[in-house]
């Protein structure tokens, strides 16, 4: 099969839907298909074809993530997929390559396919002031996703939280539930490890007791960083005598927040904040950890959960829909509601002894073969023997 995956995000650049889009193409090339990626480019240059990677120029919004805009035609981009003899089109975003995409299967008629990766109502307030505009541009998504909808026969969603989200919203089309494949393996062993960590804690001052747990996403508002912060100070607070580090990675809008509320924390000293992290070197930061903190609510496929239990490490995430889905609390992960629950969880977390861990990294094994490519390849391509197979009744 020949598919092509339009997506505005796509690696070197680091997000969840990068990654993600990463993944479904590595696991339909490993099982013989042609997989042309259609995204934009995220430096100036003119449209550059490589490997089947088809990278359109446009303009770099700096303030949303370094999300580029482009055209929502490109010619060269049509004919190439015509001459390749595209027969799927599965797009990632809704920005310009949203467009095109569901433009192209339209001209080239072949089916489109949608994966529904964002929930959109969390970052309305980048674009609105106030409770009342906000209000009204949470109804503008959801009458956009429902309007949307009603050119697809296929959505996929990484979870049972983001179906029910659509359904809610008023859309009809057939959803297929489908987590995020991902190469378990990459997290778990790692050459590079032991001199970065070695490194790292030199670097940071580090005693031979000293524990670390690690926050990475975007710094903005819907990941509720100022949460495990709060949560973090209140810890150290309760435990004077451990010493424990809080590194947190990433970048975002409003880091300049969080950096002050650790500064009027007072917890600057235990606090490390490591800026954006090369995709490949994202292993190292998890395998030096003892515990992988994640406090936001508005995860649809929780990606970087699943990275930290690839590697192996305990997990602590706030109760949620999609938490709840990929951790079974006390087993696999620990999951709390409040202050008192971090505290208490967090206090198992680093105090865990051999037997402990051991246990439960079995645990996270057996819970992560759902999770597999393979496993990712064989939902995604019935979703698409399903788009094809209605778009033909169609015609």
């Amino acid at each position: 099969m020949v598919i092509a995956i339009f997506t505005d995000t796509y690696p070197p650049q680091i997000n969840g839907v990068a990654t993600s889009t990463y993944n479904l193409v590595r696991a339909f090339k490993n099982n013989g298909h042609r997989v042309i990626v259609v995204t934009t480019r995220f430096d100036k240059g003119k449209l550059s074809i490589k490997d089947d990677v088809i990278r359109i120029p446009g303009i770099v919004l700096k303030k949303l993530y370094g999300l580029t805009i482009t055209r929502f035609y490109n010619r060269h981009v049509i004919k190439y997929l015509k001459d390749a003899g595209a027969e799927l089109i599965h797009y990632h975003s809704d920005a310009s390559m949203g467009v095109f995409a569901r433009r192209a299967s339209k001209i080239l008629n072949i089916p489109v396919v949608y994966t529904y990766h964002t929930m959109y109502e969390e970052y309305t307030h980048y674009f609105s002031k106030g409770k009342f505009f906000d209000s009204t541009m949470k109804k503008l998504v959801r009458n956009y996703s429902r309007s949307v909808s009603k050119h697809l026969n296929t959505i996929i969603t990484p979870t049972e939280k983001s179906k029910e989200y659509l359904l809610k919203a008023g859309v009809k089309q057939n959803i297929f539930v489908i987590p995020t494949g991902m190469n378990v393996d990459r997290f778990y062993i790692y050459k590079d490890t032991q001199k970065f960590m070695t490194s790292f804690k030199n670097r940071h001052n580090y005693k031979t007791n000293t524990k670390t747990i690690l926050s990475l996403s975007r710094l903005g508002k819907e990941k509720s960083i100022d949460v495990t912060i709060k949560y973090f100070a209140s810890y150290i607070q309760s435990h004077p005598n451990d010493d424990v580090r809080l590194i947190i990675a990433g970048e975002g809008p409003d880091k300049k927040e969080f950096v002050n509320l650790v500064n009027k924390l007072h917890i600057n000293k235990k606090v490390i904040f490591v800026g954006k992290i090369p995709n490949k070197k994202v292993v190292n930061y998890y395998l030096i950890s003892d515990c992988f903190v994640s406090s936001s609510l508005t995860e649809t496929q929780g990606l970087t959960l699943l990275e930290a239990m690839a590697s192996r490490i305990p997990v602590l995430a706030r109760k949620d829909k999609t938490t709840l889905l990929l951790i079974n609390d006390s087993k696999n992960g620990f999951i709390f509601e409040n202050l008192e629950e971090f505290n208490e969880k967090l206090e198992i977390i680093l105090t865990m002894n051999i037997k402990q861990k051991n246990e439960l990294k079995s645990n996270i094994e057996s819970s992560l073969k759902k999770y597999s490519l393979e496993t990712f390849y064989e939902k995604i391509l019935e979703a698409y023997n399903y788009a094809i197979e209605n778009h033909n009744k169609k015609n």
